[in-house]
């Protein structure tokens, strides 16, 4: 599998590269990406490509895309080209180097990797997606994420900013608009993430359990397999919403609509492994109307 490696320090604009994309310039989107071909680079695993490529043709409309193969030439330097395709994100702080597993779309061009990366997709490294196959049953839902965020991004959104805890604010803001309608339909929490996974540093076997989960959500809720899941992501069933809980470099919880792929809902956290009573707490306030932060 080709992957682009991508070296950030861990300092401000690293978070600034939580909400789905970098600290890009935005003309750098307007006046270039807007303008270029996108190839989507497939990955070699069967499920995650057709998934994948299902949710481009569904969602993806900001550029012109052709599908490549994963070992195809990747002229990296020509402006004209965008790729969405794997990444392999590299953090280094004063403590340790750590390397991460990411979907993205790059910009071709000479600047840096870490500007040119405008927007990317977030794996549960620390649970249970730490390759690319252990994601292939969201892979549809992965284009419109990729898709909202350029979106918001063309359209003045500021979903990043100069200090942490202002992206922190304004992306829950931004994002948490529509939590109460989650309410309106049945939550799906897959029954794996609950628990630690197979890539959890911490080795615990059980996070959280589904009675906690019932006593603290205040909605309706179903606990589902991962292939009942992806056949309600697939299907874009009206019905549901679903939980997703990352574990990477930061931590975030996740609701998403089924029907539309939109996210209804962002848990911003900056630190932790795993679902807690306070990350369920936090989303059943959102859901009934109370804001997740208010923006000073």
């Amino acid at each position: 599998m080709k992957f682009i490696a991508i070296t950030l320090l861990l300092c401000a604009s690293l978070f600034a590269n939580a909400q789905f994309g970098g600290p890009t310039p935005l003309k750098l989107i307007t006046e270039r990406f807007l303008n270029t071909k996108t190839y989507v680079v497939l990955t070699g695993d069967k499920k995650f490509d057709e998934n994948l490529a299902t949710g481009f043709e569904a969602f993806w409309t900001l550029t012109e895309f052709e599908f490549i193969e994963e070992n195809a030439v990747l002229d990296m330097k020509d402006t004209t080209i965008s790729y969405a395709m794997p990444l392999q994100l590299t953090v280094t702080d004063q403590y340790s180097t750590r390397e991460y597993i990411q979907y993205g779309i790059v910009l071709g061009g000479e600047e840096p990797l870490a500007t040119r990366n405008i927007a990317n997709i977030h794996f549960d490294n620390y649970a249970h997606e730490n390759f690319i196959n252990e994601a292939a049953y969201r892979a549809f839902n992965l284009p419109k994420l990729m898709h909202n965020y350029l979106q918001m991004r063309v359209d003045g959104e500021p979903i990043t900013g100069a200090t942490i805890t202002r992206i922190r604010y304004t992306a829950a803001a931004l994002y948490n608009q529509n939590a109460t309608k989650i309410k309106d339909k049945t939550l799906l929490v897959d029954i794996k993430q609950l628990q630690s996974g197979p890539h959890n540093p911490y080795k615990k076997k059980t996070i959280f359990s589904k009675e906690k989960f019932e006593k603290f959500y205040d909605g309706k809720v179903k606990f589902v397999t991962t292939e009942e899941l992806e056949e309600a992501i697939n299907q874009q069933n009206p019905d549901y919403t679903f939980l997703l809980s990352i574990n990477s470099f930061k931590k975030y919880i996740f609701v998403i609509d089924c029907e539309s792929g939109d996210m209804w809902y962002n848990g911003y956290e900056i630190r932790g492994v795993g679902i807690t009573a306070k990350d369920i707490k936090r989303l059943s306030k959102s859901v009934n109307g109370v804001p997740f932060v208010k923006l000073k």
